[in-house]
Formats: structure tokens, sequence, C-alpha cells
């Protein structure tokens, strides 16, 4: 099956800038799009040293490398040669094998191309470092060395919006987000505008190209009735490797490429007239100075880098503020316990067992949930604190602060438990002494069902969660789906219901193909460690096999059903939020 979009990229002596080019195109990067709707074609123009193109072999990309034959110093016959091997229906230039892809560049590249068959979509492009870099290694001793260290201090390839923190707009695409570009390094269009405009104008036989990047962007807004759209939130990063422009330019090396451009056009070269539309969002929020013309000034990114250096300072601060913060509150915590008269007895006496229901998000929880209040009920499956069918309780309990902090943020938290945040301390108070006299009566098994747990992925939370099931042994019973239908399910329950998906390899909004969500058999050992016994179960094989998950729960359960349970109330969360 051919790819939806190709990416074709040029490469010349970047063994070091290519893999991590290459890296941030790959699905473990880029978000909301799938490894089998896209391809990466690199062309190499002559490197006097090839790349270890096999080193790439685990990045699951449909990646195929070519090596022009008797190359030339112009990149233009290499670009061609890409779009002629190309197979996708749209298809994406990099003439500079050396920049970084941010997150998002080809889901909204995408998304923009089926705006209309004549799109053509530019992408700004960015310096690493805190200057115009020409002016960032003739003024502060800018180097490869020293971008691999910038690089390195912000993890990038966790979240690749941090690359915005520790750059700048290049000249042609500055100098804020609403201005037109000169010209586009991700410049993507449709296979037959690729054909109308004829590829890169061979003609252009300077060292990097000449203008000829800028020519092409300028003879695709020509086109008739095209739909020019410029990406907001997105862009490309240049990495330092001494390009003809970008780090060795000068007004007399512009005037020499210029006129080339002029001999070929018959004209001087001026930025397209062209009104776009703007497409995509600010997952890292941009300096005003990026935002607004009149705020503009380089010399403010320096100072936004030494405000930076503060900021981590801080943060080790804060980090042993919040270790305070965690013992304050195990001391409260034990306190309550005394208060309470729940001894030492705690951890020896055994009055019966826990089962443990967590759904996975999007796996028949609700189904489940109405299967028990109906055919168990109370007390062995509780009335929960909230809702009727969930113990919400459990996880508001013992969920690391960070995801807190993310349920705060949304709409789900009024919708479901009508609290502010300055009720948590007394409902954590409320939750234990609910919990505990549940699980210290006689009831010999108490089942509990909440999906919010699937999100439990550190010790921590288990030590709260057990010190409430204190006295009982726990078996665990988790369901997990195909990743691709729970991701896209899962993405339209959150956007609904307010939360701001991140980029955040850490969030609970995380919909990468690799999030930790995913990770079934990291929780399954974590879960192990304290849990009598840990089962997942296939969702999918058993919506397939018998209709729903019920069947298979009760089984679990030691009970029969003839009835059809199945229910959704994400319906009905979300028409309270519409309300």
């Amino acid at each position: 099956m051919k790819p939806r979009l190709s990416i074709v990229i040029v490469s010349w002596n970047i063994e070091r800038e290519l893999p991590r080019t290459i890296y941030s195109l790959s699905p473990h990067f880029q978000l909301g799009i799938n490894k089998d709707e896209y391809e990466i074609i690199i062309i190499d123009n002559g490197s006097s040293r090839l790349p270890d193109f096999s080193a790439f072999r685990n990045l699951g990309i449909d990646l195929q490398a070519y090596r022009v034959e008797n190359p030339s110093r112009s990149p233009v016959r290499a670009i061609n040669l890409g779009l002629n091997l190309s197979t996708g229906k749209h298809v994406g230039v990099f003439i500079d094998g050396a920049r970084l892809a941010s997150p998002g560049l080809l889901f909204r590249a995408r998304e923009a191309l089926n705006l209309s068959p004549r799109t053509i979509v530019g992408s700004r492009g960015r310096y690493l470092g805190p200057k115009l870099q020409r002016e960032s290694i003739t003024q502060d001793g800018y180097n490869a060395a020293a971008e691999d260290m910038l690089l390195d201090s912000i993890q990038w390839q966790r979240n690749g919006y941090k690359l915005f923190d520790i750059s700048v707009f290049d000249e042609s695409s500055g100098p804020t987000w609403f201005d037109n570009i000169c010209e586009s390094n991700g410049l993507f269009m449709s296979r037959a505008l690729w054909a109308e405009l004829g590829g890169f104008d061979e003609r252009f036989q300077e060292t990097g190209g000449g203008l000829v990047n800028l020519d092409t962007w300028v003879r695709a807004c020509a086109l008739p009735e095209i739909f020019p759209v410029i990406l907001l939130g997105e862009a490309t990063f240049h990495q330092v490797h001494g390009g003809v422009m970008t780090n060795q330019g000068s007004i007399e090396k512009y005037e020499e490429l210029h006129k080339e451009y002029v001999e070929i056009r018959g004209k001087e070269f001026e930025r397209p007239e062209i009104n776009p539309t703007f497409l995509g969002n600010f997952v890292a929020m941009p300096h005003p100075c990026e935002l607004s013309a009149s705020l503009y000034n380089h010399d403010v990114f320096a100072q936004n880098m030494e405000l930076h250096k503060q900021h981590e300072a801080m943060k080790h601060e804060l980090h042993a503020a919040k270790l305070k913060n965690r013992m304050d509150k195990a001391e409260q915590l034990f306190a309550l316990k005394r208060s309470l008269k729940f001894s030492g007895k705690d951890s020896t006496v055994t009055n019966g067992r826990i089962l443990l229901h967590i759904g996975h998000f999007k796996t028949g929880t609700k189904s489940i949930q109405k299967f028990l209040r109906e055919t168990v009920g109370a007390p062995a499956f509780p009335v929960g604190m909230f809702l009727e069918n969930m113990h919400l309780e459990l996880s508001l309990y013992c969920l690391r602060e960070s995801i807190q902090q993310e349920i705060h943020r949304s709409e789900m938290q009024k919708v479901l438990l009508g609290l502010d945040e300055a009720d948590w301390p007394r409902l954590r108070q409320d939750v234990f002494k609910t919990v505990r006299a549940q699980v210290e009566s006689n009831v010999p098994r108490i089942i509990y069902s909440n999906e919010a747990l699937s999100l439990v992925r550190e010790v921590s939370e288990l030590d709260a969660l057990f010190e409430l099931f204190a006295g009982r042994d726990v078996d665990v019973v988790m369901y997990r789906r195909n990743p691709s239908d729970f991701l896209a399910s899962y993405e339209l329950t959150l956007r609904h219901l307010g939360f701001v998906c991140s980029g955040d390899p850490d969030s609970m909004t995380n919909l990468r193909h690799d999030s930790w969500l995913l990770d079934y058999e990291s929780r399954a050992s974590l879960w192990s460690s304290r849990a009598a016994s840990v089962r997942f179960i296939d969702y999918d094989a058993q919506v397939t096999e018998r209709g729903s998950v019920i069947q298979s729960f009760a089984e679990i359960v030691g009970l029969e059903t003839s009835v059809d349970y199945r229910e959704n109330v994400t319906a009905d969360w979300l028409g309270k939020l519409r309300l």
C-alpha cells in the first residue's frame, strides 16, 4: 500500500546532524501520524562519508536512501530525484537535512493538505542557539559542541516542543508567527502540484542551491488558485553545520547568490505577497516578541536564556519543597490513622480479599460497573462516594500530584465531583475513613472498579492505595485494548472532557504510539509487586468472540449473566459539559 505522505531529505556531509533529523521525523517522535502513513527518502548529494542507515532500522520508519551519481555542489538535482522516487499522494521537501522537525509538523502538514487539492504548506525555520547562527558563531563562539550540550540540556527527545525554548526565527521566517515567509525548509504539496511546478529549477547551480528554496516558495505561491497555508506552533530547527548562508552568510555572499537569481528570473527577489491561512496551535507558548512585531528583539532571547538558568536552579529548590510536602502529608496521614484507632493490626489482620477491577480507559468499564451494581450490589460492591458505580475515591486518594493537577485543569473534575482544589485535603480524609471502614468489615470479598487507577505508574502511588487495603489480599484484573483503537477513542474522550493533549511524555494525555499508557508489561510488573495476583484480559478478543467483556468478568466473579449490560456514560458527561 502506498503511503499518503513522502518526505524527501537532501544530505551532504551531515553525519552528526542527520541522525537527529531522522529521529525527529520518526514515529517515536512525531505525534498524530502512524508509521505506515508516510515514507522518508534520503538523497545523499556526494557526502565524503555516508551515514550508517542501519542504525535507524529500530525507529520503525519506511526509510529509503539513495546517492546521486556525479553530484554537483547544488542540491537541486538531488531534490528532483527524490520527488521522482517518492510514492506518496503528498510530498514534503527538506532541502537541508540538518534540520530537526517539531513533534506535530507532519500531522499539521497533512491536516492542511486535506483542506484543498491546491494547498501548499509552509513551515517556519528556526536556528538553535541564542541568536541568528552566523552571529552566534562569530560573536559568541557557538559551535557543534556547544549545540550538543544545549540539546542535551533540554532532553528534546522526551519533549520536542522544548526546542522552541532554545531557538530563534531564522531570517526568512520572522519576525513573528503571523508574518509571511520567504521560504520553507519543510515545504509540502500534492504530487500533482509538484508536477505542475516542475519541481526545483535545476538552473540554480550555486553551492547549496543559492536562492532556489526561496524561488520555489515564490513560484508555488504564484500557481493559479493556490491555497497557501503557514503552520503555527510547528517548525524546523537548524543545527549548526557550516551552511552556505545559515552559518557562513554575509552581505557579499548573499549578493553573489542573488546575482544568479536575477540572471535566471530577470528580476530581484521579493517576498511573495500572499494572504495565507494560518493553521495550528501553540503547545510551546511563544515569547510576546514572536507574536508582535513591535516587541521583536533578538536580545530578548539572551535574557530568556539567563532566566532559564535561574528557573532550573529554582526547580531544584522546588523538588526539595515537594519532598518535604510529601513527608508532611505522610505524617498527617499517620496522625489521622492513629486518631481513627487503626493501629498496628492493619498489616496483620486478614478480613478476606479484594477484587480490584482496573478498567483501562475505553475497555467496557461502565458496562462492568453496571453489571456489578445490578448483580452484586452493596456491601460487596460498595456504593461509590461520588458516582454510584465508580470508585473514583481510590484514584483521587493515591494518584501522583502531576496527574491530579491535570485533572484539576480539566472540566472533568467539576462535572464528576463538583469540587474545587481547596476541597481535596478534606476529601482525602473522608476517603480514608470510608474505604478503611469497608475494608475492616466482615464482608468476605469486596469488589472495587476504577478506570483511573490505570494511570498508576509509581511505587509511591501503590503504597498509598494499599495502605487503604491493608489487612486484605488484593487480586487485580485489568482489560487492555488494541493500541490504535484505544488511542483514537481515548483522545476523543479527553478532548470533550476539557483536557488539552500534551507533548509531555509523562502526561495522562500522551497519545503517541509509544505512550506509557500502552506499556502494559511495566504496569503488570508494578502491580505484581503488591497484589496477590494480576490478570490481563484482551478486550478486543472478548468483544469479537462474545460481543462484550461482561461474560469474561462474570466468570471471574463467579456469576452468570444473560443480560446485555453495555453502557457508555461518556455521552452523559459530555451532556453535562454542554449545559
